[in-house]
């Protein structure tokens, strides 16, 4: 392993690589070249699974259209990603997306570009991030709430 390689394994501990400093210009194209050919890799991989929904999702990623807000003090987290007409809600942890191609498909084991944009995101470190308060979560959920439900 060289010490290019050596370095880019470090660096995957961290959620960002501009966390660390880089001072020496070969080690940062270095590094970029190996980013891009991971990248490459995992967009193959993904493009073999979910097609062009892959491509829709790095776009997304890229666009900054995914977004983790934190509610202060819980920590509680809410993930969305802004779409061509709407903000959707992500609950990542059980795959559920608030998209309409989702709620159409999902019954088949459907995945949205929204699911795949959110999940790229978090891996890569590269979403907005969002801090409110804890008070202002229901007026926050309210907008994906049934109007009946909302506070």
């Amino acid at each position: 392993m060289n010490v290019f390689e050596k370095r880019a394994k470090e660096l995957q501990r961290y959620k960002r690589t501009d966390d660390i400093i880089i001072s020496d210009t070969r080690e940062r194209e270095a590094l970029n070249n190996i980013i891009t050919q991971n990248m490459r890799i995992v967009l193959k991989k993904l493009r073999e699974t979910f097609g062009v929904r892959a491509d829709q999702a790095w776009n997304l990623v890229k666009q900054s259209k995914v977004k983790r807000y934190i509610f202060k003090p819980s920590g509680k987290i809410v993930w969305t990603v802004v779409g061509e007409t709407d903000e959707h809600l992500i609950y990542e942890v059980v795959g559920y997306c608030h998209c309409e191609d989702f709620h159409f498909k999902f019954d088949t084991g459907y995945i949205c570009q929204h699911i795949i944009a959110q999940k790229l995101a978090e891996r890569k470190g590269r979403f907005e991030r969002v801090e409110k308060k804890d008070e202002d979560y229901d007026q926050f959920m309210n907008h994906w709430r049934p109007k009946k439900w909302s506070t």
